[in-house]
This record gives structure tokens, C-alpha cells and sequence, in this order.
């Protein structure tokens, strides 16, 4: 398919508002002391869904912009503006709802899902910031010709993490189901981790900024997480690995070996060291439990890889576990002011300058779960991927399986998807 070809048609462009205005003593939203380190950018996940069952797009416009202005007297920091990276002004401006039409259908639009030319809904707002008086949520609502929707959130960084997307979601979900929501959000993050009182500019957690990437989608099934925690526990010392340990080693390795097509000859029997570092939810570590929490409220466990040995699959597997429990142990059952002092302390040291490559994962809130009334997603893409090697995981439509998308330079890409240790255990999708 030529990509050039799709046309996208703007229908309409607003502003929604919370349902309720925002009380007086709410207005002065504090970021906290790691809201104020991350970046601004907007962090775009799309829900595609084949069939909505609604009798017309209008109907299904009004109930998606109806259920997001009740959503956003819940989350209302989302509708407001940023002030000198402090404060939140939520002063109800509200949240930009775009809508378009697709003049191309859905199964063409996926089937170049990672063509870094392809203009995906969402596109356009990965890696941007907002502007001064631009809105720090954007939903896009894109009609395909076959019928078929997409619905894009993109919520900045800078208010929230990967868990308060998902929850975020999840909560627009329900209130369009069924008019409720069972579990608000609490918007307490400044008071357990206080903030710095003066403005500074944040230089730590930036997603990057490379368009000139490839992007592969890898599926994983039950039977083959299986397979590879029953490898990595045979000859570790880790009994029971978790899906997210196993195939986090596994990519990291493969992309190792086909980042070696870049090294010369001559240096070919050098190991180049790098650095995984993943990112650990807080919320149910600290004492008390704040399950609810929006914002960013997490830290990084960082897993050095120095020689060649430590590729083996067992052996990774078991330094990643081990250095998540000693994370784990630093901050279980700890109070906000240690939770605070330990996280300034990891700010410090984060290596910047280092090879870094993350390894997260989605699955705090099941995105394939996300039904606004009309059923199950049919695919799920995450356009916040614009570093090298950056591995994002996502629960699989299937139970137990997992879904990764990987983002990896052009040159090393196609030795990746080919790797045979690779394609013994996930399938790629041809389409990537």
C-alpha cells in the first residue's frame, strides 16, 4: 500500500470541559517532586475497534465527548494549564476533542502500523509538547471508511505515568458503559512527595526524540513463556520468573546480537555493555498502599550488563530478578519522606550518558480489556516510542500471552525480527 495515498478529513476540532467546575480550593493542583522531573510530551495509545454497534457517528461522538467531561471533573489538572512547572491552574479550559475521517480502510491502516511514514491517528502528537496554552489531554476520534474506529488519548507526561493512562482508560470506559465509576483517581502526589518550591527544568525520564526508527510488533504466547521460564529457571537460581523477566531478557539479548552487524570486523569479539533500566510502580510498595494514585509515582530499577556471559538467557533473567527485589526491598513498607529521599537519591545517579534500554510494560490496566460499549479492541498501539531500543509490553488479546513493540535503529531492525532464538519463542508480525 502507498502511504502517501490515505487522506485523512478533519470533522470537527473542540474543547471539553469537566461536567462540573472545578471547586475553588481544587484549582491549585501541586506537581510533585517527580512530576516536576519528567518531561512534558504527550504519551499517545490508540484503541482501534473493528465494529461499535452505534447507529451513527454522532451518536457515538456524544457519547465519548458526554462520558469524557464527567471524566474530567475527576482528573481535572488534565483540563487546565502548567505554570513554572509548580503548579497546575485547573481553570476548566478543558480537554482538545478531535474528530476525523480516514479515507482508507482499517485493516490497510494496520497493516502499516510501524511504516514510519504511515500518518497513524495519534501521529501527530508523539513526542510533541504542549504548547503554552495547549491542552494537556488530547483525544482523537478517527472514522474509518470500513467502519471501523480508532480512539487516541494523549495525556502529557508531566501529570501522570503509564499506570494513570491505563487507569485513565479504564475509567473513561466505564463511565461510557455505564455512566459510573466505581474507583476515582486520587490526586494526591505532591503530599508524598513534596515538591522543589522553585521552577526548574526537568532533564531526567525523556522519552527521546528519533522519528528515524523501526518498529516491530512481537507476539509471545502462553505455551512459549512457558517454555522460556522453564529454561531460565533450569539453570538459574530463580524458581518461578515472570513473563515480563523472561521476555525482557530475551529481546535484550537478540537485539545485542544484531547490534553486532554494526560493529567492525575487527572489534567484533568486544562486548559493547549496556544498561536496562525498568521502570517500577511505587503505588503498591510504600505503606500505605495508594492504588489509586494518579500522577507519576515510580522509580527505575537499573540492571548493568558488562560482559557476554550475562546474555545467557538464565543468567539475565536472574540479574533482573535480583535487582528488582533489592528495589523492592528499598521501598517496601517505607513512609512518603523515605520513599522521597530514596527517589532524589536515584535522580542523582541516573546514568544519562549511559546505553540505556527500557524495558516496560503496560499491563497495569489490560488496554485489550478497555470497552466503551461496544466490545473488546482489536489492536492496541503505543505511538510514545521515539528512543533506541525501547521495549514496551502490553498484555495479549489471548490469556497469558504478551505483546512487545519493539523500537530499534533501521540498521540493526531486520537481523533482529530474523533472529532464530527470537522465532523460536514469538511470532513477528509480518506486517511490521
Amino acid at each position: 500500500m502507498d502511504t502517501s495515498s490515505i487522506r485523512i478529513e478533519l470533522v470537527s476540532e473542540k474543547l471539553i470541559t469537566p461536567s462540573s467546575p472545578t471547586p475553588e480550593h481544587l484549582r491549585h493542583y501541586k506537581l510533585s517532586f517527580l512530576d516536576q522531573l519528567v518531561t512534558t510530551k504527550y504519551i499517545p495509545v490508540t484503541l482501534f475497534y473493528t465494529n461499535t454497534s452505534i447507529s451513527s457517528s454522532e451518536k457515538l461522538s456524544s457519547i465519548l465527548e458526554e462520558s469524557l467531561s464527567k471524566l474530567l471533573s475527576f482528573y481535572y489538572p488534565y483540563a487546565g494549564k502548567i505554570v513554572d512547572n509548580i503548579y497546575v491552574d485547573c481553570n476548566d479550559r478543558g480537554a482538545l476533542f478531535k474528530e476525523v475521517r480516514i479515507k482508507t480502510p482499517m485493516c490497510e491502516t494496520l497493516a502499516n502500523e510501524f511504516s514510519n511514514t504511515q500518518e497513524l491517528p495519534g501521529s501527530g502528537f508523539c513526542c510533541k509538547e504542549p504548547s503554552e496554552e495547549g491542552p494537556l489531554a488530547v483525544v482523537i476520534l478517527s472514522h474509518f471508511e470500513c467502519g471501523g474506529i480508532a480512539i487516541t488519548l494523549a495525556l502529557t507526561h508531566k501529570l501522570g505515568d503509564g499506570y494513570t493512562t491505563c487507569k485513565f482508560y479504564s475509567d473513561w470506559a466505564q463511565l461510557a458503559r455505564t455512566s459510573i465509576t466505581n474507583n476515582p483517581p486520587l490526586l494526591t502526589g505532591s503530599s508524598l512527595l513534596q515538591p522543589k518550591d522553585d521552577p526548574f527544568t526537568p532533564n531526567l525520564y525523556d522519552m527521546g526524540n528519533n522519528h528515524h526508527l523501526s518498529f516491530i510488533r512481537l507476539r509471545f504466547d502462553l505455551e512459549n513463556i512457558k517454555l522460556l521460564k522453564d529454561i531460565a529457571s533450569s539453570k538459574s537460581d530463580v524458581n518461578d520468573p515472570t513473563s515480563f523477566e523472561v521476555v525482557a531478557a530475551l529481546v535484550n539479548k537478540c537485539a545485542t546480537i544484531a547490534g553486532r552487524s554494526n560493529i567492525p570486523s575487527s572489534s567484533s569479539s568486544l562486548f559493547d555493555p549496556f544498561t536496562i533500566y525498568i521502570p517500577m510502580n511505587l503505588r503498591k510498595l510504600i505503606d500505605p498502599a495508594v492504588e489509586n494514585l494518579v500522577g507519576n509515582f515510580l522509580s527505575f530499577v537499573l540492571v548493568d550488563v558488562s560482559s557476554e556471559d550475562e546474555l545467557e538467557l538464565p543468567k539475565l533473567v536472574s540479574k533482573i530478578r535480583k535487582e528488582k527485589l533489592k528495589h523492592m526491598e528499598k521501598y517496601q513498607g517505607k513512609n512518603n519522606v523515605e520513599i522521597l529521599g530514596e527517589i532524589k537519591e536515584e535522580a542523582r545517579k541516573f546514568p544519562m550518558d549511559s546505553k540505556l534500554r527500557l524495558a516496560t510494560s503496560f499491563s497495569a490496566v489490560k488496554l485489550y480489556d478497555i470497552d466503551f460499549g461496544w466490545g473488546r479492541p482489536a489492536r492496541v498501539t503505543l505511538e510514545a516510542i521515539r528512543s533506541n531500543n525501547y521495549f514496551v509490553m502490553l498484555s495479549a488479546p489471548d490469556k497469558g500471552g504478551i505483546d512487545v513493540i519493539a523500537s530499534l535503529d533501521p540498521s540493526i531492525a531486520l537481523k533482529f525480527k530474523t533472529n532464530k532464538a527470537l522465532l523460536q519463542f514469538s511470532s513477528v508480525d509480518p506486517t511490521s
